[in-house]
């Protein structure tokens, strides 16, 4: 709510568009709306964020260091290390992993690049295809043993059948003997059991006639009575040889001889009967023997060593020699009805045969036991073999015994031993064969290598000698497995660091197939580090993200502003909806503040009472109300009326007046300059100030002393608090707020505007004039001449059609009333309100502002030597009230400030003095900021040179180190009144955390007054410096930016000013009826004037010469006048269709009465340009005066 003494319609209007706002929305339809408000908002800051994340990060890179191996270097230089080394170093492809070394030794890589020919591209394919290990194949030598192994196996079968002229069917492993076929076995299983029956074969031969026998008898069986005798046999065998081996030791060293005289002699019993007789007796006596007479007998028969017998034991011995006597001859007689041959008595040489005879007693029986026992053993190790017992022994019925055992014993010396013989070399035969095919089947196992296949052919075709060399062949391939794994452990080494590079040496392509390494590998390993470092920092999507940022940060304070609007009016009707009578009262206190008027009515104080107490309720319809101070007073009691923050906006003006206001708050926002103007309390009693302060704040208020009346509202806060200066300055460009940033501010200020943003050049007019100050009304009438009519002539100038106009006085009140006097009577009021023209003090224009100021220096030196007083010395209280005021007065201009002065600053003016400060400034406004920018800068980047040479080779037109306000940017692309920022980074100036955040955020504010920003990075330029120019040109294009075009030079076109002063000069010449009848316009062609104005009533007469009135009249009369409705404006279109439009042309003069719109074509080349060039100005000036509507002074005349 708007709400100013002079005028009750911003706030009618304030409360009439709060009502209407109220009565179309809700609050939970607002509610909603800002929910979803703030959810768009919350989304783009979170989206500017991470992009304005992504954006510092790549100017971090852009920034940081590269290192590697150790080293460092810039992105800028890498890009140079890059570009100028390309042609030696950049052979390395693809890509590689960053910050690793060469991950080969330049010894490794050697070998790696020799194995590109001791291994060609064939035989490592071949080695793909698994070439086999040649020790896991049949050598040469084994191919031939094994050939020669199964052949012989071959022959030996083969000899073994024709020793018995037997058959063989190997097919189906089938002997035929003697026209049976029998299966052979020829696994290897069977070898044991056919050795153990070969042996068994050879232990069961027949030798003797009696073996056979005993055999045939045995299987006759015992029903047959034939065992019986050889069982007989045995025994007696048995029983001789134990008696004999029981005699042998008592007849060692014994002879026993027996002479057989006499056959009717029973040795045996007489023996006995002796034994008898020395066992009973000891002797035999001579009785004894003569009764048995027989006993000398016998003694003589029986000699022992040659004695008789002597005793009993000699007795025993001889019974038992002739016991053993007797049974030698049954044996004998056995053994020659059975065995026969050998004879029994020739056994042991006739000693003692039964010995050896005993040695038969386990053949025999073996054989009588043969057919039960050994038969069938036979049968089960013919069956263990592999055999088959029935097909062999297959006999008939009607065989006896004997050609039953006759035909097993044949088999068994013949067929059987023949069968095991070719079974065992059948085995044998076979293993060969399987080794033969087992290392067969190993080659047939072999791989599709053409080494293999042709190894393959050579075995199947048992070719021994190609075998031998395609074995030597492989053998070679072979070993190149241990030079292939070598190549691909580096290759796989390699590859983990740098694919590319180590496939393009896998497959040998071009260069990389050489068997040596490229030349400097490791500064094209540095080098490849580099230029992919940089390939990366370039990939970033920098201007995307740009772009993306300046829209983003549109939206953002767009959505912010609806945000912030749709959240107020919310918290309003929640307010008003809950109590429909707050929106009524604040009708109603409408009302009231109308009926207040001007507070003069008799019922003013009512209805001021009224509204004050309305105000209360009013507060919490309306949350800001915006007011000055007068109007504070009278609609609100301090104390009763509460806002939670008060913002007091030119609080320096403010004096200890405006303290209750104070009480109005929570907290107190308090905005003001104590480098303006200040309450000055020039018609304040001080001694009754001073008294009443005495008494009333003396020692109670801390610094009590001042609150006098030239203390503003701003010098008591900041005693208190501690300011905080704004330092953005947004209302005049650089050139002006200069003066004050140096006056005032210590060059604290950052002025934010672009000096080429205002047409209006140069910024600041140092305009002196020979003026006079009357002193007595502190008035300068030629100063004031002068201003007046360099306003009159910018009306007529098109660059400040729409420009305000202030007029200061830098010296009391006199001169701005007199020249405001001059331009109210040279005016007309549609003029002067459409400027907005006003004229006062540097207090009265504080706080506002136009595009174009004056400022009138009213003194001059009078004295006839040495300069005049002092004014504004930065030492006194007054010196720094004059310079507050100046500071005032020149910070009012926006866009052009004239400086119009009586006064020489080198000698009227003392050093200290503000005038001269002010004049010194204005003459050269670029000096402060040149001195600034040495400061800031020393010296270009040798980057931003060449990038400007590019450019500038490619037609753009370009300014360098283009100030905006406080900042620089680094160069600027100009097409007519486009321009766009280009900036280099990747300098050491824009290196740090701190300075590129510095940098993001004079980005950010640039692109809010409207730049538009080309970025380029070093390591973009420098990686490829025609391409980066070409993005640049892409970018710029888009933009609006082309090249070959006039360059736009800010601050060095004076032609306006020129102008000016050329119309204001002949303004000044001109009569006062002249000045009221005459409305100027100047441009480059009649194209641009759109204006009209009165025509006067009074013509002025003509004011030629005589020559000058006869070349007027020849330059008209040879020229065609025509209209042109284009050229005339619009807004007169209808005059064109009058009569009249066709002029005379031998008679000019005539048939101008009437009023048409014309205009006047003529051709300078009938008079010379040098020459007449003046008098031609003159004539079209004349021409004017008497028959056109509108004055049109061309530029291009002069």
């Amino acid at each position: 709510m708007a709400v100013f003494d002079d005028s009750n319609k911003d706030m009618e209007r304030s409360i009439d568009g709060i009502s209407e706002h109220m009565s179309n929305e809700s609050s939970e339809g607002l509610r909603a709306k800002a929910k979803e408000q703030a959810n768009v908002r919350d989304s783009i800051i979170s989206k500017l964020s991470e992009t304005r994340q992504r954006i510092y990060e790549i100017k971090y890179k852009e920034y940081k260091p590269l290192i590697f191996n150790g080293n460092s270097m810039s992105p800028t230089d890498a890009a140079k290390f890059v570009s100028e080394n390309a042609e030696k170093l950049d052979y390395i492809p693809g890509k590689i992993k960053l910050d690793t070394p060469l991950p080969l030794s330049y010894e490794e890589l050697s070998e790696l690049y020799k194995t590109n020919t001791s291994v060609n591209s064939n035989e490592e394919k071949e080695l793909t295809e698994e070439v086999p290990d040649p020790g896991t194949i049949a050598s040469p030598k084994e191919l031939s043993e094994c050939l020669a192994a199964v052949q012989s196996m071959r022959s030996k079968i083969s000899n073994c059948i024709s020793d018995v002229e037997a058959e063989y069917d190997e097919e189906n492993q089938v002997a035929i003997y003697d026209g049976t076929r029998i299966s052979l076995q020829s696994d290897q299983q069977y070898i044991k059991p056919t050795e153990k029956l070969q042996d068994f074969l050879s232990k069961e031969r027949i030798t003797a006639q009696w073996e056979f026998d005993a055999v045939v008898d045995g299987k006759n069986g015992e029903s047959s009575g034939l065992t019986k005798r050889w069982e007989m046999l045995c025994d007696q065998i048995t029983a001789t040889a134990e008696l004999s081996n029981e005699l042998a030791t008592k007849l060692f060293g014994k002879e026993i001889t027996i002479t057989q005289t006499n056959n009717s002699v029973d040795l045996p019993s007489v023996i006995a009967k002796m034994r008898d007789k020395y066992l009973e007796k000891g002797k035999i006596g001579k009785l004894a023997r003569l009764v048995n007479k027989q006993f000398d007998a016998v003694e003589s028969m029986v000699k022992i060593n040659g004695q008789p017998m002597k005793n009993a034991e000699d007795c025993d011995l001889v019974l038992g020699y002739l016991n053993l006597q007797e049974l030698r001859a049954t044996c004998a007689n056995y053994w020659q009805d059975l065995i026969r041959e050998p004879r029994f008595d020739s056994l042991n040489n006739g000693r003692a045969p039964e010995l050896q005879a005993s040695q038969y007693v386990n053949q025999i029986k073996k054989r009588l036991d043969w057919y039960d026992t050994d038969f069938v053993q036979l049968k089960k190790l013919l069956q263990q073999a592999g055999f088959e017992p029935e097909s062999i022994f297959a006999f008939s019925y009607d065989q006896s015994n004997s050609d039953i055992i006759s035909e097993i014993f044949a088999k068994i010396e013949g067929e059987l031993p023949f069968l095991c013989q070719l079974q065992l070399l059948c085995i044998e035969y076979q293993k060969k064969v399987d080794k033969y095919e087992e290392l067969t089947a190993k080659i047939n196992e072999l791989g599709i290598a053409d080494i293999c296949k042709k190894l393959q052919s050579d075995w199947k075709e048992k070719d021994t000698n190609q075998y031998s060399e395609d074995y030597q062949e492989l053998q070679r391939l072979y070993s190149l497995y241990a030079v292939q794994a070598t190549r691909k452990k580096y290759l796989e080494k390699l590859s983990a660091a740098a694919p590319v590079w180590a496939e393009k040496i896998k497959y040998r392509e071009d260069k990389f197939g050489l068997d040596r390494v490229p030349e400097n590998i490791e500064e094209a390993w540095e080098w490849k580090q580099y230029s992919q470092k940089l390939a990366e920092i370039t990939a970033e999507p920098f201007e995307k993200l740009q772009r993306k940022n300046s829209e983003l940060s549109k939206e953002y304070r767009k959505i912010t502003a609806q945000l912030a609007e749709t959240e107020a009016w919310r918290h309003l009707l929640e307010k008003t909806e809950c109590n429909p009578d707050l929106q009524k009262n604040l009708q109603s206190w409408k009302l009231l503040t109308k009926k207040i008027g001007k507070g003069k009515g008799k019922n003013a104080a009512m209805y001021r009472n009224q509204a004050q107490q309305l105000m209360i309720k009013c507060q919490e319809v309306v949350p800001a109300w915006i007011m000055n101070l007068s109007n504070v007073t009278n609609n609100m009691v301090p104390g009763k009326n509460k806002f939670d923050v008060l913002i007091i906006d030119e609080a320096s003006q403010a004096d200890l007046s405006a303290l209750p206001v104070l009480y109005l708050a929570k907290k107190v926002i308090i905005v003001g300059d104590d480098k303006q103007v200040s309450p000055t309390g020039s018609f304040t009693k001080l001694d009754e100030l001073n008294s009443l302060a005495a008494s009333t704040i003396k020692d109670v208020l801390p610094n009590w002393a001042l609150f006098s009346a030239n203390t503003s509202l701003y010098d008591i806060a900041a005693t208190i608090c501690q300011p905080l200066m704004l330092r953005e300055h947004f209302r005049c460009v650089p050139e002006i707020i200069g003066f004050s940033n140096r006056l005032s501010y210590d060059g604290k200020i950052k002025p934010l505007r672009d000096s080429s943003s205002s047409d209006l050049l140069p910024a600041m007019v140092n305009y002196r004039v020979d003026g006079h100050r009357d002193g007595r009304r502190k008035t300068n009438e030629v100063e004031a001449n002068t201003i007046v009519s360099l306003i009159q002539a910018m009306l007529c100038v098109k660059q400040y059609k729409d420009k305000t106009i202030g007029v200061i006085s830098l010296i009391g009140k006199d001169q701005a009333k007199l020249i405001q006097n001059k331009l109210v009577s040279k005016l007309n009021l549609t003029e002067y309100q459409r400027h907005q023209i006003l004229c006062g003090t540097s207090a009265e224009f504080q706080g506002d502002e136009r595009d174009v100021v004056f400022l009138s220096m009213i003194d001059s030196n009078e004295k006839e030597v040495g300069p005049i007083r002092k004014m504004g010395a930065p030492d006194s209280q007054p010196g720094k009230d004059w310079r507050r005021r100046y500071n005032v007065a020149v910070s009012r201009a926006k866009d052009q400030l004239w400086v119009v002065n009586s006064l020489d600053y080198a000698n009227d003016l003392q050093e200290g003095d503000v005038r001269k400060e002010l004049l010194e400034y204005a003459s050269n406004p670029h000096a402060f900021m040149i001195e600034n920018e040495k400061i800031e800068r020393e010296a270009e980047s040798p980057f931003e040179e060449e990038v400007a040479k590019a450019l500038a080779a490619r037609g753009y037109k370009l300014v360098q180190q283009w100030p905006v306000g406080a900042y620089r940017i680094d160069m600027v692309a100009i097409d007519g009144n486009r321009k766009v920022a280009i900036e280099c980074d990747g300098e050491r100036w824009h290196s740090s955390e701190e300075q590129i955040r510095n940098d993001m955020e004079r980005q950010t504010i640039l692109e809010r007054l409207g730049w538009h920003f080309v970025r380029l990075r070093g390591s973009e330029y420098y990686g490829d410096a025609e391409a980066a120019i070409d993005r640049v040109c892409k970018d710029l294009g888009q933009l609006g930016i082309n090249p070959n075009h006039d360059r736009f030079e800010p601050q060095s076109n004076t032609k306006l000013l020129d102008e000016l002063k050329r119309i204001a000069a002949d303004n000044f010449s001109l009569s006062e009826g002249e000045h009221n009848s005459l409305k100027l316009f100047t441009d480059e062609n009649f194209a641009d004037i759109k204006e009209t104005s009165p025509v006067a009533s009074d013509k002025p007469e003509p004011s030629l010469s005589q020559d000058e009135e006869s070349l007027y009249l020849d330059t008209v009369k040879d020229n065609s006048i025509s209209l042109d409705k284009e050229l005339f404006g619009e807004e007169n279109e209808k005059l064109l269709d009058q009569p009249g439009e066709q002029l005379n042309k031998n008679h000019p003069e005539e048939g101008f009465e009437q009023e048409t719109g014309t205009v006047l074509s003529i051709d300078t080349s009938v008079v010379e340009a040098e020459k007449n060039a003046l008098k031609l100005e003159k004539l079209v000036f004349e021409f004017n005066k008497r028959h056109c509507q509108f004055f049109c002074v061309n530029k291009s005349f002069r």
